[in-house]
Formats: structure tokens, sequence, C-alpha cells
């Protein structure tokens, strides 16, 4: 090899050539062209011969290296003493995966080497030299280190549910395999925040923070993490220069702050799972160069997983508030079931404003209520249960007027509810309140009206230490709480005024007693006044029970049914139901006897008898007349039924039935009679009174109320039915004539371009705004029929077939620029042609309510510009409506694709209908699509429609 020691080598390799019956060339050049680094060092470490795969991997050619000193090129301290050590010993050293940096060459960062020194001994056993054998093992330890890398990331994205604490995780994993430092953004409410940094020095952290709170994203900026969150695409910066540093930080402080954290290579990428952008994952290395193909590969890989981890939490959480919207509902329920037993407990208002208030508290998340309840002479309100306020405001409010400026008393004094959202709404209508609510420290409020037959008997008040929605669910809640409220303070009322009546009559008792019995009739009146009290207590509670049934159910046949069994036997032995239907016919809705065995005999007697309304049965005199009718003593078994129970059976069954009294009530409300309830004893003795009378009426008049409220649920539903077979027949029956009138008015069109002169001009301009007008006549009759089929549960049908999307936006456009005579309407496109398997029509009608909307709520006083985009990204296609009118509030923002909803800007200034958004979004969702809207108010709205390209 023309080196000094080169002999002695070429020696060894003849030895080791006879052993194994090659030629000492052949070795040689296997040795040479070996994959594996080998050299040959003398006792003083110095090359004797090295191979032409070492010498490349050093940096030297092999005519360099012999003759040098392997630690004068490469100086280790550490590696020197290992080759003393085997120099020294004899004995051979391996090494698995050690690590090594090339000092001459800090580019290539770590390596990884599987080496071993094996000493060469003379005839007398000593160690002549080393031979040095190196395999470069750099990208397989990489590898393992980038799956023990995903391994560990993985694992902590399956953590836990706090997605955030496992991206500042991941982000601290990163540093420093991936990047000197990292940084997680997600976007929320539209949005960049940054959820978890990690930086390799932590005495830099205070520096990200400093970038952070001085320095946030630009939501415009050309660069970095805005420029990904607006196209989706991953930004990667292989070497960061001055000029790049300087486009991408203008400031110079920002520029500052990123040199001193190390900003040498930069990888942004997007975190998008489902077709959502949720935020992205950003690595930064102070070293150029930082992130090649297997680098990127790893990231994307992690950013993948990361978006998937944040989109499962996400949905997680969503499923839990609807467990807890549920579980809420059903507590909610439950509350009021209890409540609703604990007032029929109550028997005095202080009890019953106790129940209300304490429970109420609980039930709807208040931090205090009252219930204050309107004086005899009506003119003031006295607190008949505070909780939750301070002393000194309950003491000051205790009693007030009801033309008091504050909640209650409005409420009292209009009969309608109060709710007031936060302290703002509270400011706006109650200024003077804000010192003492301030001491209350309230952020909600709401005031309900207590009503009972139509009388306004209080009101019952709710406080509340955040701001509210007050929802329909929070609202309905209230109203029930309310209701309930109204009832028992007005059970209560009664109450009252019986027990004062037994307490009079028991303390008159008394005073007769002390008497010697001087006065016994008085006492004896007493006596009766007592038992007065007690059947009227008694009535009560019967009185309650069946409102309590009545209220159970909105089927009131099975109600009715139930209440039949209630009155028996505790007001009569037997009784039957009655309904009056629309034809003016007689049905027997419920009958019960307290014998079972005769209950077939009540049925069987209606059955074969069925009266007329225009007869003398008594059930079709009270209906006919709307009196009530009571009976005291019947004189035989049918009395009262004159020529009806002539024949034979009819009169064994009156006998067996053996009436001795009886009363039939009418069933009315509001002046009309819809039924009747008839009430029989058959026991001796038991005869029925003006008291039972009256009783009779109450419970008539509970029951028809219940009758009315089912029969007008009954005939919503069937109105929703009739309005929306109406608006599918409207639909069909209107496309007839308006395809007729666009039909001639394109003949005439096309006649009158056919004459040249003025006139025909203007006649022509003309015939085209009506066939525009009928184009988006049509448009609004489908909208309808669409909005009817999806009343009826029935979903859109779509004609898919091959569509330029580019084509029909400057189609819709230009038939809407005939019509705006002050507006310019322009469309921007990408790429002359987007195609996707699209139902045209439907897209046309889409776009059309776009663009009908923006020239509706653009400025009429002034010329303005509106942009139709259609742009391709990824596998969506976009197209985009862009106006500069009135804009929509942020309020109404998330509601405006409902059915019939309108921002609350143009409610009672300009037409419409609130169907055309609806519809809209229909059509795109079903096409697999979504929209999304953007507005500022005065200053305009977006609104983009994304559609995928593919089926």
């Amino acid at each position: 090899m023309g080196s000094p020691g080169a002999q002695d080598l070429h020696s060894v390799l003849a030895q080791h050539a006879q052993r194994v019956q090659v030629g000492p060339d052949v070795l040689q050049a296997i040795l040479e062209h070996s994959h594996v680094h080998l050299a040959y060092l003398d006792r003083d470490f110095t090359f004797v011969w090295v191979n032409s795969t070492y010498a490349t991997v050093s940096g030297h050619s092999v005519s360099e290296l012999p003759g040098r000193n392997h630690f004068d090129l490469f100086p280790n301290r550490e590696n020197q003493a290992i080759f003393e050590r085997a120099r020294d010993t004899g004995e051979a050293v391996e090494f698995r995966a050690r690590p090594f940096e090339f000092a001459d060459q800090p580019w290539r960062g770590v390596t990884y080497w599987d080496w071993t020194l094996s000493p060469i001994e003379d005839a007398d056993g000593r160690v002549e030299g080393l031979v040095l054998s190196l395999t470069d093992v750099t990208e397989r330890v990489r590898a393992e280190q980038a799956l023990r890398f995903q391994a560990e990331a993985g694992g902590w994205l399956a953590a836990t549910l706090d997605f955030e604490t496992r991206l500042q995780r991941v982000a601290q994993l990163a540093v420093p395999f991936l990047a000197d430092w990292c940084t997680v953004y997600l976007v929320e409410d539209g949005q960049a925040r940054r959820v978890a940094l990690a930086h390799r020095d932590p005495a830099r952290i205070e520096l990200l923070r400093e970038l952070r709170d001085r320095h946030p994203p630009d939501p415009n900026g050309r660069y970095g993490l805005p420029k990904v969150l607006r196209t989706g695409q991953p930004e990667h910066y292989a070497e960061v220069s001055e000029a790049l540093l300087a486009a991408y930080a203008p400031a110079t402080e920002r520029r500052a702050l990123l040199r001193a954290l190390g900003f040498g290579s930069y990888l942004c990428l997007p975190l998008v799972a489902r077709g959502r952008m949720l935020g992205t994952l950003s690595f930064v290395s102070a070293e150029p160069g930082r992130y090649g193909t297997a680098e990127v590969a790893l990231a994307e890989t992690l950013a993948y997983r990361c978006a998937l981890a944040i989109d499962n939490a996400r949905l997680y959480a969503a499923e839990q508030q609807a467990r807890q919207a549920a579980e809420r509902a059903a507590e909610r329920t439950a509350r009021l079931q209890a409540i609703t037993a604990a007032l029929f407990a109550a028997l005095t208002p202080t009890q019953v404003a106790t129940v209300i208030v304490d429970q109420g508290v609980v039930a709807l998340g208040a931090h205090a209520g009252s219930v204050a309840v309107l004086g005899s002479d009506g003119t003031e309100l006295e607190v008949a249960r505070a909780v939750g306020y301070p002393d000194e405001v309950v003491q000051g409010w205790r009693r007030f007027s009801i033309h008091a400026a504050v909640p209650a008393a409005d409420a009292v004094r209009t009969g309608t509810c109060i709710w007031l959202n936060d302290r703002q709404a509270l400011a706006a209508s109650y200024p003077h309140l804000a010192a003492t609510e301030a001491v209350v420290r309230s952020a909600a409020w709401s005031a309900l009206p207590l009503i009972v037959e139509g009388r306004t008997i209080g009101a019952l008040g709710w406080s509340f230490a955040q701001p509210q929605a007050f929802d329909g669910e929070d609202r309905a809640f209230a109203l029930a709480l309310a209701g309930q409220c109204a009832q028992a303070l007005e059970r209560a009322r009664l109450y009252e005024a019986e027990r004062r009546a037994r307490a009079e009559a028991e303390a008159a008792a008394t005073a007769l007693r002390e008497a010697n019995q001087r006065l016994a009739i008085a006492s004896t009146q007493a006596q009766e006044l007592a038992d007065q009290a007690e059947a009227a207590r008694r009535r009560l509670a019967f009185l309650a029970e069946a409102s309590a049934l009545l209220a159970a159910s909105l089927d009131y046949e099975t109600t009715l049914q139930r209440v039949a069994q209630l009155l028996v036997p505790v007001l009569a032995d037997y009784c039957g139901l009655y309904e009056l239907d629309r034809a003016e016919s007689i049905r027997q809705v419920a009958a019960t006897h307290v014998d079972p065995g005769k209950v077939d005999l009540l049925h069987k007697w209606w059955r074969d008898y069925r009266p007329d309304l225009h007869s003398a049965d008594p059930v079709a005199t009270v209906l006919r007349t709307g009196e009530a009718l009571l009976v005291s003593q019947v004189s035989d078994p049918w009395a009262g039924t004159e020529a009806s129970a002539q024949e034979a059976h009819r009169l064994r069954i009156l006998q067996a039935l053996a009436p001795i009294s009886f009363m039939i009530v009418p069933l009315t409300v509001r002046g009309r009679t819809l039924g009747a309830i008839s009430f029989a004893r058959a026991e001796a003795g038991r005869h029925y009174g003006p008291e039972d009378l009256a009783l009779a009426k109450e419970l008539a008049h509970r029951c028809a109320l219940a009758i009315e409220n089912a029969r007008l649920y009954r005939d919503l539903e069937q109105a929703l039915r009739t309005r929306d077979e109406f608006l599918s027949s409207a639909a069909h029956d209107l496309r007839s004539p308006l395809t007729t009138i666009k039909g001639y008015a394109q003949f005439v069109q096309r006649l009158a371009t056919q004459a040249d002169t003025p006139a025909a001009e203007r006649l022509v301009d003309g015939l085209a705004k009506i066939d525009t007008a009928t184009a988006r006549m049509q448009a609004l009759i489908e909208e309808l029929l669409d909005i009817a089929h999806l009343q009826m549960g029935q979903s859109l049908p779509l004609e898919r077939r091959s569509t330029d999307l580019v084509a029909l936006a400057r189609r819709v456009a230009a038939e809407h620029q005939r019509t705006a005579d002050l507006h310019q309407l322009r469309v921007e496109a990408a790429a002359p042609a987007l195609v996707g398997r699209w139902d045209a029509a439907r897209l046309e009608r889409v776009l059309g309510n776009l663009l009908d909307n923006a020239l509706k709520y653009s400025p009429e006083e002034e010329a303005g510009e509106i942009t139709v985009r259609v742009a391709q990204e990824g596998s969506w296609a976009v197209l985009q409506v862009q106006d500069q009118g009135i804009g929509i509030p942020a309020t109404d923002l998330p509601r405006i694709f409902e059915r019939f909803r309108r921002a609350g800007n143009v409610v009672g200034r300009l037409p419409g209908t609130g169907i055309g958004l609806a519809g809209a979004r229909q059509i795109v969702e079903q096409h697999g699509g979504s929209n999304t809207v953007e507005s500022q108010e005065e200053v305009g709205t977006t609104v983009t429609v994304r559609l995928p390209i593919a089926d």
C-alpha cells in the first residue's frame, strides 16, 4: 500500500487468507469494499491502513490518513482511554450504538456507531496494533428513537380526557427530540389560543410567554401560524435567513425575541380532524436544516394523532354536555314532582312559600329567591319568604307598593314575566337598583307573576350569581314553579279561612261551655261550623288529589276515567262522565261503581239508552241548558227517566242500580259546555245537598279545563299537520302559473329582440327582469316545497350530475345583476372551472338565496360591490358571497341558519321569511358540506359554503 507498516498488515492478511484458502488480494479487495469502516493502527494509534469507507466518513482520502495519529485528528479523551486499555490488556472492546459528534462536521449532529477494537499480537504475545471496525447505525437508532417517541406520545394522548394536559406533555416530549422549542395553538370561536409550550432551556420559557403576550399572531399574517390556519397547509422553512426572519417578524423587538429563543429552522403543521381545522403544532430549531423528510413525516404523524385526540376529547365533552342536559331535565322533573308533593302537604301561605323558595333555589340553580303576596287591599306586596339575601335588604323590602319600580311589582302590575339576563340588562331597566343589587351580588334576575283564574295574587322572584341565558327550558320550568306556587297559595288561603273559622268556632264553643250551657243553641251552631270546616278541609284535599290526576296526562279520557274512580266512593256510589262532541252527540267517556260487578250495568244502560241531546233525559237536559241538576230524593228507581225507561229490561237495570239521590253538573269552559258528570248515591240516608253540588261544580270546572287543554293540544297538532300539507299543496299549485308566465315572458322577449326600436329595447329589458323575477319566485316556491318536505320529516331529493361550480356562479350572478341597478356583482374564480357531482338546480337556489340576501341587506342609498368567490381547498369546493351591507348582530350569528330565524336588526325593517338560509343549509348538508357565516354590523357579511368535490 506504499506506507510504513503496510507490510505488517499484508502479512496479517496473508495469514488469514491461507486459513480461508483465498488469496491475500481477494481478502484485501473484500476489506476495501466492505460497508464496514475498517482501520489498522499501531501501538501509538497512528493510522497504518484504512479502507475507503473509513476514509470517506472521516472526511479524508485513503492516502491522507496513514502516518497520522488518530487522536490528533479526532480528539476524545474518553475514547483514547478505551484504546489505551485495549492495547495494554490485549482484550478486545465492543460497543453498540455509541454516540459521537464530529467536531469538524457539526451539521451532522449526534451520530451512532457499533464499533469494535481488536488487538493484534506478534509472535511474542505483545500487542503490536489495533484493528478498528466501525458500523454507522445512526439511521437505525434514530428510527428506534422515533418509534419510542411516537409510542410515548401516543400513550400520553390516550392517557386522559384533558387534552390540554396531553398536548403540554407531547410538547415537552418533542423537546429536544424534534425541536428546541414547540408550541400548540387551538382555534376557539375563530381565535387562536396557545395551550402548550416547551423549550429545551427552561430559563427561556418566560421569553416564550413574552413573545405570546407582546406579539400575538396576526390573523392576516402571510407567514407561519396565521397562514396555516387560513390555508390548512403546512409551513416549512428549512433555513430561516435574515430576510425571511424580517418578513416573518417585521417588528424589531419580535425578531430579537425569536433570535434569543433560537429560530434557525421552522415547521408549522395544521391540526385537522374530520375536515375541521382545530389548530396548529409548531416545531422550531436553532439549527438550520434540522427538518428533513424523516423529521417532517414524524411531525406530521404526531400532528395527525394530536388532532384526533383533540377531536375525540371534544366529541366526548359534547356527549357529556348532552348527557348532563338530559340528566338536568330528569332532575328538574323529579324536583318538580317532589315540589308538587310537598305543596300538597303545605297548608299555610308561609309553608307554601317556604317549599317553593327553598326547593326552587336548588332546582333552578339560583342563589336567592323570594315570594311576595298581594295584600287584601291590592296596593302592597308583602314578602312571605326570602332566602339568600342579606338581612338588611330583606328588612328594607319586607313590604312595598305594587307601583314601585322593581321587577316583582312590575310582574304583578303587568301580569308578565321579567327576565334580566345580566347586570347590563338590570342597569338598562332598573338603574336605581344598582347599589342594592351590588350588595346582593347577583348577576341575573327573574320575576314571575302568580296568577290564579285570571287574578294576580303575588310574584315569585329569583336571583342568580352568574349571568343566565334563560332559554326555553329554564323559562318553562320557572313558569311551572310559578303556576304550582299560585295554585298552592290559593288553596292555602282557602284553608286559612277554614282554619280561622274552625278556631272561631272552637273559641265560641269554649265560651259557651264556660257559661254552663247557657247558650246551647250557639254551641250547636259552633259544632256545625266545625263540621262544615272539616268537610271543607276534606273537600279541598279531594280537589287537590283530583287536580293532580287531571294534570298528569293530556289523554283526557284516561285521566277522566281515573277521576271517576277517585269519585267513588268518596263523593258517589257510582258516577258517569259524558262528552258532547262537535256533532252534538253524547258519548260516555267513563263510568265506575263502588261495586265492580255493577260497572257493566252502567255501560249496558248507556249502550241501550243513548239519549239524544234534545231528549228529556237528565244528562241531555244539563248538556243542553248548561245548568246543573240536583235531585236530593229519588222517589223510585226510575224517577226522572220518564218515558225512556218504559222497556222492562231498562227498568230492571235502574232497579239494580237503585239511585236514591243524584246530581249532574255540566263541564263548562269559556261559555261552552263540553260534557257532564253524573253523581249518584244508592245507600239509604246519604242524600246530596248544596255543599255537595258546589264541590261537584268545582270539580267539573277543573275537569272541563283539562278536557279543553287536551282538545287544544290535539287541535294544535292537527293544525301543524294541516299547515305542512297546505305548504306542500300550495307550492305544487303555484308552479304551473309561474311556468306559464316565464314561458310567455321569454316568448315575447324573443319577439321584441327582432324589432330595432328604443321601445323594443326597454321591453326586452323589462321582460328580462320579469323572467328573472319569475325564476326567483319559482326558487321561493321550491324552498316552500322543501320546507314542507322537511316539516313532514322527509329529506330533499338530490339529482347529482357533473356540474361546473364556476359556470354556475357566473350564470346566477348574471341573472341577479339584471335587477341590481345600484350594486355591482363580481365573480372571482381561482380556476376557469371547478367540476363536481352536485344537484345544479339546488345549488343555484343556494347561491340565489345568498345573493338575494346580499342585495337586500346592502345599503340602497349608495353603490356597493358584492363578491362571489369560487376556489378549491384540497378535496373541497369553496363558494363564498361577501357583501358590504348592514351585517348581522353577534348574538344572532349562531342561529341564523335556523328555520324562520331572522336577524334582530332587520325584523320590522326589511321584508323576509327566514326560510332562505335554512333551505340553503339543508341542501348543502345533504351534499355533505357545511355553511359558515362571518359578519360585523355596519361592515358586511361573508357566507362560506364548503362542498365535497367527490361523491
